[in-house]
């Protein structure tokens, strides 16, 4: 049986990201745009329509970064995302749970899936069987194999969490096993990078204002 593989550190990251013809940093940019968007959410908004979001923005920002002459829009099964078609390979959003990025507990996806997931997966496993490299294992009905982007958004900690995973197992509409998963966002605080301008960096000048007196 095939060993599973987790990914943690940066340099391994890298690397296996090249392999794929990705890059970690605009990948973590990516998550951080579908999250900003997410943010804009309230509690008016009808319930899960952040997941939507979430899901929708980040594969428009999955598009913005990376399609270009190596990669292109994907719209296989209306799962919207980008696909290499040199290297044969598919990557996908997709909002996980509280698992994600979690090292002790495989991850899964927060609403149910159909047929089109369900596909990706047993054809990623069946890969496994045959050959041990993720990256050239072929799907006979569409010859694409798909990774998927996993966010997670913690309301209590208000951490956001990202990897990018290769699934091979799936049952009852939701992800249960993978064979690889790449972390690349493990308790990122998004307000790190807010900066508030108060006029306090900048230099202080003295300003007269008239006074009328009645």
């Amino acid at each position: 049986m095939h060993k599973r593989k987790i990914t943690t550190d940066v340099p391994s990251v890298d690397r296996e990201l090249s392999a794929l013809q990705l890059d970690r940093e605009m990948l973590l940019e990516v998550v951080k745009f579908g999250d900003r968007q997410r943010a804009l959410c309230s509690s008016n908004h009808p319930k899960g329509f952040d997941l939507v979001e979430m899901n929708a923005w980040t594969a428009r920002g999955l598009r913005d970064q990376f399609c270009s002459q190596k990669w292109v829009k994907s719209e296989h099964k209306n799962q919207p995302g980008i696909e290499n078609p040199e290297l044969k390979v598919r990557v996908v959003p997709c909002n996980f749970d509280q698992h994600c990025g979690s090292l002790s507990r495989d991850p899964t996806n927060v609403s149910i899936k159909g047929s089109a997931s369900k596909k990706n997966a047993i054809c990623n496993g069946t890969g496994w069987l045959f050959d041990p490299d993720p990256y050239s294992k072929i799907d006979n009905e569409s010859g694409f194999n798909t990774w998927i982007l996993g966010t997670y958004f913690c309301r209590d900690s208000f951490k956001l969490y990202a990897e990018l995973s290769f699934p091979d197992g799936f049952e009852n509409g939701q992800y249960t096993t993978y064979a690889h998963r790449i972390i690349l966002m493990s308790g990122f605080d998004p307000s790190a990078e807010l900066k508030i301008d108060d006029g306090r960096d900048g230099p202080t000048d003295f300003v007269d204002i008239p006074v009328l007196r009645k």
